[in-house]
């Protein structure tokens, strides 16, 4: 990042190479660590930017730089909690085959794969996840269906993906298929999904702004831009209810 007096690894990196460090924050003592509490200070020895808090600096130097064609402004969302799998039966089964090591897309005509039936629900005893305790879980490339495990031979019967999806995958979107329940050809039809639109409330703790509403507001967007669903925010209102914290 190449600001040593905000940042800990620039300080320690300029520190261990004797770089000299400018302080930019007027006020803050930066002689034996950076100063990382920027929104309670002001910039210092920076130019046009002296005298403004961190956030208009930041605003102002986006604007001189999209001024003369240098850089733009852009902004970047996080997603948390991105591994989009999970070591446990009760799940989404992925459509994904391998063959030799290499994964392979079930198509869609041949959709959905229903998870097998186990006589434990718990890990392998060689550490696989509970789908490795399948005895029917392989994939036959030309019967394009699931068939026994005895019947691999890795050329047209190839192991599927022990994974399953994590809880969030269905919860995302469950609410469009609520509108359109019975429907065995597409998740809801476009006349259902005109009819409804959307959730008319969504209740949740504040923990669900970085998990649940955050999925689902990003898998409704993503429907939206594909044009399957009408509208690019599930629900019309949000209300977050209390946490209870303790004693």
């Amino acid at each position: 990042m190449s600001v040593p007096c905000g940042d800990e690894r620039d300080y320690a990196f300029a520190n261990h190479f004797n770089i000299p460090i400018i302080n930019i924050f007027d006020g803050a003592d930066i002689s034996e660590a950076a100063f990382t509490d920027k929104e309670k200070t002001v910039i210092g020895n920076s130019d046009f930017l002296n005298g403004m808090n961190y956030k208009k600096a930041t605003k102002r130097a986006i604007f001189e730089l999209e001024k003369i064609g240098q850089g733009e402004g852009k902004t970047n969302y996080r997603l948390r909690d991105a591994v989009f799998s999970r070591q446990r039966y009760w799940g989404e089964p992925f459509p994904v085959y391998y063959v030799k090591g290499m994964p392979q897309m079930i198509d869609a005509a041949h959709l959905p794969i229903k998870l097998p039936e186990v006589e434990k629900y718990l890990p392998t005893e060689t550490g696989e996840p509970p789908l490795g305790n399948a005895t029917v879980w392989a994939w036959d490339t030309n019967k394009n269906e699931v068939v026994s495990n005895d019947l691999i031979d890795n050329e047209t019967i190839h192991p599927l993906e022990l994974n399953t999806m994590p809880g969030w995958a269905g919860s995302s979107w469950y609410f469009n298929r609520y509108m359109d329940s019975t429907n065995t050809e597409e998740f809801a039809s476009k006349e259902a999904m005109d009819y409804w639109k959307d959730v008319d409330l969504y209740i949740g703790g504040s923990e669900h702004a970085t998990g649940h509403l955050l999925y689902s507001r990003f898998w409704q967007k993503f429907l939206f831009d594909k044009g399957v669903v009408p509208v690019d925010e599930f629900a019309k209102k949000l209300i977050n209810q209390g946490m209870i914290l303790g004693d």
